[in-house]
């Protein structure tokens, strides 16, 4: 190569993902559906995971019409603030009622509705709600129960609590 056209060359752009230590930067919502096995009317559970210490708070549903979710979304904020940014891979779901209404009421916080950016993002939510099922389903064959609401609200204080320890 001559020095011309070393001088040329482009170096490849490095992509890092977006990292953060602090909690409350990014959350993501994901959806279960229990609409085969509904318990007290309640056919759906969104699964409100932060990023960093990785606690998940689970919010059983009767619909997942974009009052309700913003409703029990306002909980969680209410609780913990909202995140500065707020991801959801349910673009249809998570209406543009919802997300107008947000915007209006906390500016600062994104959200970010699609397909994720990276296929690993998408198994990791599957993962973790295979999880949430597997958990609440050995809940309920130890307690002798069919009540999954009762169970939800269990699984996501212990789970909670257990991250915030550490």
């Amino acid at each position: 190569m001559c020095n011309t056209k070393k001088s040329q060359q482009h170096r490849k752009i490095v992509i890092r993902p977006i990292t953060t230590k602090d909690f409350n930067f990014r959350s993501k919502i994901a959806f279960i559906d229990f609409q085969s096995t509904s318990c007290r009317d309640f056919k759906w559970l969104m699964n409100y995971k932060d990023r960093v210490p990785k606690f998940c708070l689970l919010c059983p549903l009767k619909t997942k019409r974009a009052a309700e979710v913003a409703l029990e979304l306002l909980k969680v904020f209410l609780g913990f603030g909202a995140p500065y940014i707020l991801q959801s891979d349910n673009g249809r779901e998570f209406t543009v009622t919802v997300i107008n209404e947000f915007s209006t009421m906390w500016p600062d916080c994104k959200i970010v509705h699609g397909r994720p950016r990276r296929p690993r993002s998408q198994v990791s939510v599957e993962s973790c709600n295979e999880d949430i099922q597997n958990i609440l389903r050995a809940w309920m064959d130890d307690n002798g129960s069919t009540d999954r609401v009762t169970g939800c609200r269990f699984f996501s204080g212990k789970k909670t609590h257990q991250n915030t320890e550490l």
